[in-house]
Formats: C-alpha cells, sequence, structure tokens
C-alpha cells in the first residue's frame, strides 16, 4: 500500500492494552487501531504496513506519526496550552478545546 502522505495523525492510535497479571485485570482497557491493524495482518498473513517495535508500540512504516492521544495527556500541554480547560483525555473534549482556540483572533 502506498500512503500519499509523509505525516499521518490519529487520536489513540499508539495504545496499548496492558494487563497486570497478579491482580488479572487490564489496567489500559483497548489496544489501539494500529495494533490491531497489525494484529489483524499478522493472523490473516497479510503485509501490514504496521511494525511493533521492541517496546510493543506500533509505528507506520517510513512515516511520521502522531498519536494526538499522547500529545494531549501531556500536563503541558493541558495546563499550559489549553489552561485546563479539559480534565478527560477523551477525543471530544481535547477536539473541543483545539478547535475553539484555532478560532480565536
Amino acid at each position: 500500500m502506498l500512503l500519499n502522505y509523509n505525516c499521518l495523525i490519529g487520536w489513540y492510535t499508539t495504545g496499548l492494552a496492558r494487563y497486570h497479571e497478579d491482580i488479572q485485570e487490564y489496567l489500559d482497557e483497548v489496544d489501539s487501531d494500529l495494533v490491531i491493524l497489525y494484529d489483524r495482518c499478522a493472523a490473516t498473513r497479510v503485509d501490514s504496513m504496521v511494525e511493533i517495535n521492541s517496546t510493543g508500540k506500533p509505528s507506520i512504516r517510513n512515516h511520521i506519526h502522531i498519536d494526538f492521544y499522547s500529545v494531549f495527556g501531556k500536563p503541558m500541554v493541558q495546563t499550559t496550552i489549553f489552561k485546563s480547560r479539559y480534565r478527560i483525555l477523551k477525543f471530544d473534549k481535547g477536539s473541543k478545546v483545539a478547535l475553539a482556540d484555532s478560532t480565536r483572533d
């Protein structure tokens, strides 16, 4: 597959479900879209553009990828840039704050 873009963005596209063996519960509940795509390609033996690094984090081969979930989750972004106008790290909250800032003069 050929992508015509050098930079790709998404929301929670590189997150990993982490399972705690001792308490037998998930700490982070779901895998991201890229992890799921990688797993499904591997299960069906289809070549995937997604690679998984040694820490388990997915990336898109030969492309810059920005996961806005990671960006908006940083304390500096929440408190300094967006002045704590969102407390919950959800797509609808972060996008509303970012779009509101983009319309300011």
